[in-house]
């Protein structure tokens, strides 16, 4: 939960009115996932990526993507 409220606030900030670049050493979160998508891995997209797979092997099996999820925010 705290990785996706960052990513709101973060998405959020990026779209405030008039709001320019907030801190030039972190990337739009667009720009950071694009660039993970065409070869070269970001810490975001990274996130995102791991984030997913935990999520589509909920179906699978709950508890063991509980306990990845739960390893993951350590």
């Amino acid at each position: 939960m705290e990785f996706l409220t960052s990513l709101t606030r973060r998405v959020e900030s990026e779209f405030a009115a008039g709001a320019a670049r907030l801190d030039p050493e972190v990337p739009h979160l667009a720009i950071s996932i694009a660039q993970g998508t065409t070869g070269h891995p970001t810490d975001d997209h990274l996130q995102l990526e791991s984030l997913m797979a935990i999520t589509l092997h909920w179906d699978l099996d709950p508890d063991q993507a509980a306990r990845l999820l739960t390893q993951a925010d350590g």
